[in-house]
Formats: C-alpha cells, structure tokens, sequence
C-alpha cells in the first residue's frame, strides 16, 4: 500500500510540474499576440486602421498610423 501512495505522489507531482511549465509557455504566446482587433475604416479611396480592445468595460479604438510594416505585422498575429 505504501508504493500505491508514492507512485501516485510521484504522477501528481510530474503533472503539477508539466501543468506550471504549459501555463508558462502559454503565457508567454499571449503576450506576444495583439491586444485587440484590428480593423479597417474606408473612407473615400483611404484606409485607415484601427485597433480596438476592451479596457474593463469600455471599448477603446486607437489609430494606427499608416506605417505598413507595422500593419502587417499586427494583421499576422
């Protein structure tokens, strides 16, 4: 009965510690994503980018400047 008791400490230890580095490399993919939406406003024959995300409740949209390379990036994440 005592090896029952330390195998299973053994299995419960191994997946505590596979579960903390899942959570660190998970949390680490998040922060390199973006924090919102991008998205596209035409006026005319202009494109003008937008990102928006939520702040607690309120949803807030921020102009992106038209630098290209910069958009593209946030359109790939």
């Amino acid at each position: 009965m005592v090896r029952y008791y330390e195998i299973m400490e053994s299995v419960v230890y191994e997946e505590q510690k596979r579960n903390a580095e899942m959570i660190e490399t998970y949390t680490k993919e998040l922060e390199g994503l973006t924090k919102g939406n991008l998205s596209i406003k035409k006026i005319g024959n202009n494109e003008y980018y937008y990102l928006k995300y939520r702040n607690d409740k309120k949803i807030i949209t921020d102009y992106i400047d038209k630098d290209k390379e910069k958009i593209t990036k946030m359109k790939n994440k």
